[in-house]
């Protein structure tokens, strides 16, 4: 084995460990949660400002009654629009993306960019139960410099933005 070859076991078997990290997973799919968040407990507040809207109706308070039923309008309009954003949207991609750009920013300066940010992407891509280790055991061609080139100008790089 050569030097070149060592090294690039050392930096696939840190790309490896490094997808298992479960604060990069929640920092990749915070935004979606907290928006689910946010939708449920603004469709909940309207739903119990119209409630209260209905008490205060039955207590002959009109104007109270109105300007409340109003509010809990606004604020369910609100939270349809929360249900649109996270239902609507395609997160898979922005997700990868972010994943990518934070094990990479958690391995920078350890190696070549070229080939950590390519190998990052080949994990990412892989199958879950599926390291790139396996995957260089099955085929040793998908990792050579050529080939992380490759892989990083892409698909990906070909995308409109």
């Amino acid at each position: 084995m050569t030097k070149e070859e060592t090294e690039l076991e050392k930096v696939i078997q840190e790309v490896d460990e490094n997808a298992t990290d479960t604060l990069i997973r929640i920092r990749v799919s915070f935004l979606r949660y907290a928006f689910i968040a946010v939708m449920l407990f603004a469709l909940l507040f309207a739903y119990n400002l119209s409630l209260i809207a209905v008490q205060a109706a039955k207590a002959n308070m009109l104007e109270l009654s109105t300007s409340l039923d109003g509010d809990a309008t606004a604020i369910a309009a609100l939270g349809l629009v929360f249900f649109g954003l996270v239902f609507t949207r395609d997160w898979k991609d922005d997700e990868k993306e972010k994943a990518e750009r934070l094990r990479f920013e958690k391995l920078k300066g350890k190696t070549d960019p070229v080939t950590s940010r390519a190998l990052i992407r080949m994990r990412i891509d892989l199958p879950r139960g599926i390291t790139l280790k396996q995957a260089r055991a099955a085929n040793p061609d998908l990792f050579t410099e050529k080939e992380f080139a490759r892989r990083l100008i892409g698909d990906r790089g070909t995308k409109l933005r």
